[in-house]
């Protein structure tokens, strides 16, 4: 087993890769997403089903149990069928974006562990390997400091509402609604999505310190500075407080 960690700011550290074992090598620069429900793992085989939800203009999911994997609770939530690589792209839309975050916060909800990781990769530069979009709702442990640490470190970096300059300021893409979008970290087209003051922002009822996005990019990349940062949305890390 290949086991890879990555640092965050405040001190977080999270493993990927905990099933394979050996490094990939044919993931080209914007290698195209190939959607085939024939061949699709969640649309031919079996799976672990925990329920079924039908939310309407959101979205039809399917929450599953992963069966391979390092950590101690582990579910998926899916759509009910293969989407188009063009809505797996943009991950449905705004409105499904909210419905498998929705469903996911249930899932964060109905669990004693209130330390919730959720993670959507798009494409095989973010790592993707099957074109049936998933979201991963997983458990981590950190220290009880480290959200605090997280913004503290976010804002020394790239400003806030007080002091809007930080050392990194340039690498802010786009501000609004009280949001800031900056680039950073440790992959190609990774940023971090996260409040410019130092109360953490609200998803689906739930407090949310920071976003850490990584995208599958295209020639546009993140897209225009048009402010509107909910369309900056290719994939995402929510880091739950």
């Amino acid at each position: 087993m290949s086991v890879t960690f990555y640092s965050w700011p405040g001190g977080r550290r999270s493993v990927a890769g905990g099933t394979r074992t050996a490094i990939k090598l044919d993931r080209p620069w914007q290698k195209d997403i190939e959607v085939n429900p024939k061949m699709c793992p969640f649309c031919t085989k079996p799976q672990n089903d925990v329920r079924s939800v039908d939310l309407g203009r959101n979205g039809s999911w399917r929450v599953i149990k992963n069966a391979f994997t390092p950590y101690p609770f582990h579910r998926m939530v899916i759509p009910t069928e293969c989407w188009s690589k063009e809505d797996v792209r943009r991950l449905g839309g705004e409105s499904k974006i909210w419905g498998a975050l929705s469903v996911a916060m249930e899932e964060v909800a109905a669990n004693k562990d209130k330390t919730i990781f959720v993670n959507v990769h798009v494409g095989a530069l973010a790592g993707q390997n099957v074109a049936h979009l998933h979201y991963h709702v997983v458990t981590y442990k950190f220290d009880d400091n480290s959200e605090s640490l997280v913004m503290h470190q976010l804002h020394k970096m790239y400003g806030d509402s007080q002091n809007p300059v930080g050392k990194y300021s340039h690498l802010i893409l786009a501000r609004a609604n009280h949001l800031q979008l900056a680039a950073g970290g440790m992959r190609v087209g990774q940023a971090f999505l996260f409040p410019t003051d130092s109360d953490p922002f609200d998803v689906s009822g739930r407090k949310v310190s920071a976003w850490a996005l990584c995208a599958d990019p295209e020639p546009s990349g993140f897209g225009g500075r048009d402010g509107d940062v909910r369309r900056q949305l290719p994939d995402h890390h929510a880091l739950d407080s």
